[in-house]
This record gives structure tokens, sequence and C-alpha cells, in this order.
């Protein structure tokens, strides 16, 4: 089976800030994408592609992935406000092992969900 990693996707994420790492990760680690949002619709990103995901937070499993990504968004205040994304992001709280990672305005649903309470980090919004 391949390996898998998951993006988790909101109106106005910046699509131009993971299309190379996707591709980084599909082609020199044999690693597939799963796109993640609240629901089963298309999400508009910050340069106009709309983008159709592939399961909704609530079917997320970490345990069927390596990683979990959180792109920036040019825009966050829609998205900041979807409790979906906040309780899913929550829930990942105690899992000690499961690699978050973060870019531009992505840490701040990380903080927003509790998840940054006594980690060091480094954004340009914190």
């Amino acid at each position: 089976m391949n390996r898998k990693i998951a993006l988790l996707v909101y109106p106005e994420f910046s699509l131009q800030e993971v299309a190379n790492l996707m591709y980084l990760f599909r082609w020199h680690f044999d690693t597939y994408t799963d796109i993640l949002y609240s629901d089963i619709v298309p999400v508009k990103s910050e340069e106009g592609i709309n983008v159709l995901p592939d399961k909704r937070c609530d079917d997320f499993c970490a345990d069927e992935y390596d990683c979990l990504i959180l792109p920036g968004c040019s825009d966050f205040r829609s998205a900041i406000r979807n409790t979906k994304i906040k309780q899913f992001l929550h829930s990942l709280k105690d899992n000690e092992t499961f690699v978050i990672g973060a870019i531009c305005a992505g840490p701040l649903f990380l903080a927003q969900a509790g998840l940054l309470k006594g980690k060091n980090i480094r954004t340009h919004y914190m």
C-alpha cells in the first residue's frame, strides 16, 4: 500500500504554498495526498482554483497517514470560524506521535484548537 499524507483545506487556502510539497511527496517518496475539509464540497483556493476534498474531517483516521499539512490562506476569517475544523484539530491534541506541519497562517488554526500550548513555534502571525 502506498503511503499517504493529508492536506487540510479551507476557503482561501494557498494552493501555491503546498503544490510543490505535494509534488515532492508524490514523485520522490511515492506518497499520495488526500484532501480534507469539513464537508465534501468544492473549496476555492486563494488562486481561484476549486478543489474537491477526498474526505471529511469527521472521517479522518491518523493511523492511515504519515502527517497532516495545513497551508496558509490569504483571508482566514471564514475558515477560523469553522467549528468542524477546530474540533477536528483539537481531536489530535493528545496524539504526541502524529506529525502536523503548518505553513504561513496554518499555525493560527493549531493555536485556536489548543495544539500549540507549551510549544515553541515560529510564524509571522504570532
